[in-house]
């Protein structure tokens, strides 16, 4: 018994001065750590079963457990993992997922487009589909665009977290058989649509384009990924096709991980752009050309044409000093 004292002891003195700001591990006594670390290991199997209740087991239970952080710490996330994860994996992961992306926009652009067009037929169809309450204001030209500049930052922040709550529903409505995810996207489709049918109807067309463009190319394309992130948990849940359903889950999810991570700067520029450049009084093609110039970094950035730019110039530089 005594050499084991002893042995934790040592191990014990090891982990604190691993552990202390300014202490350092020799290679010799890193190898003498993970020594220590395996025969602790099997001091404490024993102890566990033969005095469960012991003080001394939980102690020595507590000192394996500190030199395992130490010994299995994970690596700390380096800035060109990140870099290379927004420049290369993400973009990469949108060209590969097109199908579900593609799927994403009909389901939510394709009820929108039905209703909108019928409200612009025939206004009566907005009564069932658009809050009474909005829909009077509109028949009397008023809208709920203006925001007070005092307010901006506050109402940037309430539309940023509303959009990525949307995002993140879209998303885990996969994990319902792709159920959640389907009724989500028809059902904004159908609202967001009968709001702007109704605005088109009541002449407010021009105003809508002025709050909108700036920020709903971005905020809909996020919502189209996050849709298309929950469509491929789906399909693994549904149709896993010869491996087994666990494996081919847990592929899906890292794979709309991805996606999902890579959406939430977006989600976060809507925000901010719908919160503090949306509401300013300014001609709406400008805001318009906004949203436009907008999507076009943002559809670069996905397609890979934006990181394949980036990736060109330092060997065109390189190649050009040579």
């Amino acid at each position: 018994m005594a050499h084991r004292r002893t042995r934790w002891e040592r191990l014990r003195g090891l982990v604190q001065r691993a552990r202390h700001i300014r202490g350092r591990l020799s290679v010799d006594e890193l190898e003498e750590l993970s020594l220590l670390y395996r025969q602790t290991m099997n001091d404490v199997s024993a102890a566990q079963r033969d005095f469960p209740n012991d003080p001394t087991t939980a102690y020595v239970g507590s000192l394996v457990g500190q030199a395992h952080g130490l010994i299995y710490v994970e690596p700390p996330v380096s800035l060109a993992k990140i870099r290379r994860f927004f420049w290369q994996d993400v973009p990469r992961e949108y060209r590969a997922a097109w199908r579900f992306l593609a799927t994403s926009a009909a389901l939510l652009f394709g009820p929108w487009l039905a209703i909108m067009l019928a409200i612009i037929i025939d206004r009566s169809v907005a009564e069932l589909m658009v809050p009474q309450n909005m829909l009077a204001g509109m028949k009397q030209g008023e809208t709920w665009f203006d925001i007070e500049s005092s307010r901006r930052v506050a109402v940037s922040a309430f539309i940023m977290t509303h959009n990525a709550q949307i995002g993140l529903a879209a998303y885990a409505g996969g994990m319902l058989a792709g159920v959640g995810t389907v009724l989500l996207l028809l059902f904004n489709g159908l609202s967001l649509g009968a709001v702007f049918g109704a605005l088109v109807a009541y002449g407010l067309s021009d105003r809508m384009i002025g709050f909108v463009a700036p920020h709903g190319f971005l905020e809909l394309s996020a919502v189209v990924v996050c849709g298309a992130g929950g469509l491929m948990l789906a399909q693994a849940l549904l149709w896993p096709g010869f491996e087994p359903r666990s494996v081919v889950l847990g592929a899906a999810a890292r794979r709309s991980a991805r996606l999902l991570l890579g959406t939430l700067p977006f989600f976060a520029i809507a925000g901010l752009i719908e919160g503090n450049i949306s509401p300013m009084a300014f001609a709406w093609p400008y805001k318009l050309a906004i949203g436009l110039a907008t999507f076009v970094v943002y559809l670069s950035y996905v397609s890979g044409k934006l990181t394949a730019v980036r990736l060109r110039l330092p060997h065109r530089m390189a190649t050009s000093t040579q």
